[in-house]
């Protein structure tokens, strides 16, 4: 359009590597944030640069809201759906205790919410691990009642030291408080929540979730404690279905499509923050410095695609009172354009950038038409081809700056200095880094050192002997087995983390299962010996 703004324009080697270049390039600009605007094409979520501006402590507004599927507590709400689907299935509340959207604050007792709980979301997911349950409201109480009863036991054996006592103590405290948790969310359920041939309310479905989600969601930034209060409200409009009931399953999709349809913090422009909008939103606040990203081809615009209730054919037959596809598409095109032009005024700096390369399928990406007649306007010559634009661009940008000087965070700097020559550097300056690889080095060698347990310095302090207290001989035998892990427990505390990998077809122990087997087996010769006849697998199959 003859626009007097300055254009750039920069391709990087991913998504990420693009996010990263803009917000180095509105750091190097020196200018306020609410100078600056970032524009995303149709295949960006404005999420992305909202999530990396928050990583920087940079205030930040969302044009369009963030999805409220993507705060922790509609993540929670969506987690807890597929738990009651999924028939209550252990692996399901595992991952939800350590996806981060669920916080300890509520393993409390029933309506608190303290500070300073004993048992994190992360440790509940490792004591469930370890529990052995399956799936199923009767798997939860005798697999954690069961793990509870072996902690206690530890804690009155006599024969284990002290600090084994008080560990095994409090991690019987944690396992009776986690299945004290787990029931409060199982005694709201309804009771056809699990049976899908059966009926429920949608009402009681949301006596359920609704207090699940206050007393578990965690609240981390402003956009979660908005989610909250959005999705809550979502749901509590769900009581207007009064009596209503339906199949377990068709009710769960009510709640997960309520969270589906809403956004949260959506805000104009304001001051001291960046503004972040998709292109049909952006330009309104005339600020100086702005980028548009993600201007790959086929992104920028969204596909022509019929509408499915009307086919553009029967829509013709209106006589252009409704428009087709590629109305809509044209349309969208002279949107884009004219909040381009609009953006591109004179006094404007304006950075045009695209990903050339998708590293989720692994493929290559080109730029739209609008990059190529950007740079023809910022050349000057409009007979200039892609060829012309792949050669000027030069090497794509990467996550890493060129400039140590450019760079976000401290990791980013130290990327930029990853060199076998400032190794001795980074070492110097991170001491435990240091004696960390020295004890990679230590272990791997054939000798006996302090990194297998070989401290004879901690013999006096260590000696069983002299504590003046009773040793058992089972603490004796494990200390000759693996001085190290005497070493670890005993000198510094340090305990391994308690996880097994689960058998995901296995629903019964090992004592329980030879007990049943034993038990059928039994059965079995006791009705041969009862028919007076030898057993058969025809008949007793």
């Amino acid at each position: 359009q003859g626009s007097e703004a300055e254009i750039d324009i920069f391709h990087a080697g991913g998504r990420d590597a693009e996010m990263e270049e803009v917000f180095r390039r509105i750091a190097r600009s020196g200018r306020p944030l609410d100078q600056v605007e970032v524009a995303c094409g149709a295949g960006v979520p404005l999420s992305l640069p909202w999530e990396k501006a928050e990583r920087l402590g940079w205030p930040v507004t969302l044009s369009s809201g963030l999805p409220a599927a993507m705060t922790r507590p509609g993540r929670l709400l969506l987690r807890f759906c597929d738990w009651v689907e999924s028939g209550l299935e252990a692996a399901e509340l595992r991952r939800m205790l350590q996806s981060g959207d669920c916080w300890g604050k509520g393993f409390g007792a029933a309506g608190e919410t303290s500070e300073g709980s004993d048992l994190s979301a992360g440790q509940a997911a490792r004591l469930l691990l370890k529990a052995g349950a399956t799936w199923g409201r009767g798997t939860y109480g005798p697999a954690l009642d069961r793990l509870a009863g072996e902690y206690e036991r530890r804690a009155a054996d006599s024969e284990t030291g002290d600090e084994d006592r008080e560990w095994s103590a409090r991690k019987g405290r944690q396992t009776r408080m986690l299945r004290s948790w787990v029931f409060r969310a199982l005694d709201r359920l309804p009771s056809g929540a699990l049976d899908p041939a059966a009926t429920v309310r949608v009402t009681a479905l949301l006596d359920a979730a609704v207090p699940f989600l206050a007393e578990n969601a965690a609240r981390w930034s402003r956009f979660d404690a908005l989610g909250l209060e959005a999705v809550t409200g979502a749901l509590e409009d769900l009581r207007s279905l009064g009596t209503y009931e339906c199949p377990p399953a068709a009710g769960l999709r009510y709640l997960r499509e309520r969270v589906s349809s809403l956004t949260v913090g959506r805000e104009r422009p304001r001051a001291g923050h960046l503004h972040v909008s998709a292109i049909r939103d952006a330009g309104y606040d005339g600020r100086p410095l702005s980028f548009v990203v993600g201007l790959e081809e086929g992104h920028v615009f969204s596909a022509p695609v019929e509408d499915a209730v009307l086919l553009d054919a029967e829509r013709a037959a209106f006589g252009g009172l409704l428009p087709t596809s590629d109305e809509r598409q044209a349309e969208e095109v002279r949107q884009v354009l004219a909040r381009l032009g609009a953006m591109a005024a004179p006094g404007v700096r304006l950075c045009l950038s695209f990903s050339c390369r998708d590293t989720r399928e692994f493929r290559e990406t080109f730029p739209s038409w609008v990059v190529l007649e950007a740079f023809r306007l910022q050349q000057g010559n409009h007979a200039l081809t892609y060829a012309d634009l792949e050669k000027a661009l030069g090497d794509p940008v990467s996550a890493v700056a060129r400039d140590p000087g450019d760079a976000l965070t401290d990791a980013g700097w130290w990327l930029t200095q990853a060199s076998p020559v400032v190794a001795g550097q980074v070492l110097r300056a991170f001491p435990s880094l240091a004696r960390g690889l020295e004890a990679v080095e230590q272990r791997e060698s054939d000798a006996f050192t302090e990194y297998d347990g070989f401290v004879p310095d901690a013999g006096a302090v260590l000696d069983p002997s002299r504590t003046g207290r009773p040793v058992s001989a089972t603490s004796l035998e494990k200390a000759a087995e693996c001085p190290l892990r005497f070493f670890m427990e005993r000198g510094l505390g340090v305990r391994p983390i308690e996880q097994r990998r689960a058998d995901e077809d296995g629903w019964l122990t090992p004592l329980t299962r030879g007990t049943e087997l034993h038990a059928l087996y039994a059965r079995v010769l006791r009705a041969v010996r009862d028919e007076k006849r030898k057993p058969a697998l025809a008949i007793d199959q």
